[in-house]
């Protein structure tokens, strides 16, 4: 198959990951792009880029030569709610293939969510978005209601393996603060992970196999904050035990305007995608690769006398 794909500009990107998937397969991957980065050469063959604009009539051309279209690059968050669903870019997608019948697969967020609990869920549960991605249901709806394409929407848990664990990097800079593996409150709250490769292999999946106006959680484990702690507290080879500390005492640290948020959870379950697509995910566990960070960071702690 010939597949149009976005999002995939840096080799810290998952959409990377996506087009070096479809590769290994047997597809032909044409990267739309706003740089130009010629061809970049991924085992078993090439990613071709093509610099532009959806509304360009190079760009078009590909569209119209392309079986599938894969956005594999998250919507643009913004601090308010003021923007236009259809003005992004999924959407102005879907306008252009109206009519085609063609497999339209688009990215979201599990924002959409809003704090799950620390129970992970399904793509059945009803969507409670945090500020600024409260235009996530009315896109999602656009591309799944679509009687003209084949809308399909991913929900992927939070990314390792390419990109920087920022959001974890607050827990870091925390750990170093207290000389411990820190959390807040009970430490209960979770978070959702997936490995960059492991979600590729998802988005390969969900061209043959995933029917229109379905939405697929992209989520390989759940861990609990905790345990995020604990593999920091072990990354930095810190003595004692991990602890936590209230929101109170949290003041006292540059985490201090985070800290509410991080006492939520963004845990969203997999399963459906391991039971009915037959998703095995098999990289590392996001414990491992937070340890592995804690560890490089330890360069930067005081020296003791």
């Amino acid at each position: 198959m010939q597949i149009a794909l976005l999002g995939a500009n840096s080799k810290f990107s998952t959409g990377l990951a996506i087009g070096q998937s479809l590769i290994e397969q047997g597809h032909s991957v044409s990267a739309l792009t706003t740089f130009d980065l010629g061809h970049l050469k991924v085992a078993r063959g090439e990613i071709q880029y093509f610099q532009g604009e959806l509304d360009d009539p190079a760009v078009r051309r590909i569209l119209d030569k392309a079986d599938a279209v894969i956005d594999a690059e998250l919507p643009t968050v913004l601090p308010s709610d003021k923007i236009r669903t259809a003005d992004v870019r999924p959407c102005r997608l879907r306008r252009a293939l109206a009519g085609t019948g063609k497999t339209l697969i688009v990215t979201s967020n599990s924002g959409v969510l809003g704090d799950t609990g620390p129970v992970p869920l399904d793509e059945k549960a009803p969507v409670h978005p945090f500020r600024g991605f409260r235009f996530l249901p009315a896109m999602e709806r656009e591309i799944l209601q679509a009687r003209d394409v084949h809308g399909i929407v991913i929900r992927p848990a939070l990314e390792h393996g390419r990109s920087v664990l920022f959001p974890l990097q607050y827990w870091i800079s925390l750990a170093k603060e207290c000389g411990r593996g820190t959390w807040l409150k009970s430490g209960k709250n979770s978070v959702s992970a997936v490995h960059s490769d492991d979600l590729a292999d998802l988005y390969s999946l969900a061209i043959h196999k995933v029917r229109p106006g379905m939405v697929i959680h992209g989520a390989a484990e759940t861990v609990s904050i905790r345990e995020v702690a604990a593999a920091i507290h072990r990354g930095m080879g810190f003595p004692g035990e991990p602890a936590g500390i209230t929101l109170a005492e949290a003041q006292h640290y540059t985490i201090a305007r985070a800290a509410r948020g991080l006492c939520r959870s963004h845990a969203i379950s997999g399963d459906f995608a391991k039971r009915a697509l037959g998703w095995r995910p098999t990289r590392r566990s996001i414990l491992d690769a937070v340890a592995e960070k804690a560890t490089e960071e330890r360069r930067w702690l005081p020296k003791k006398p």
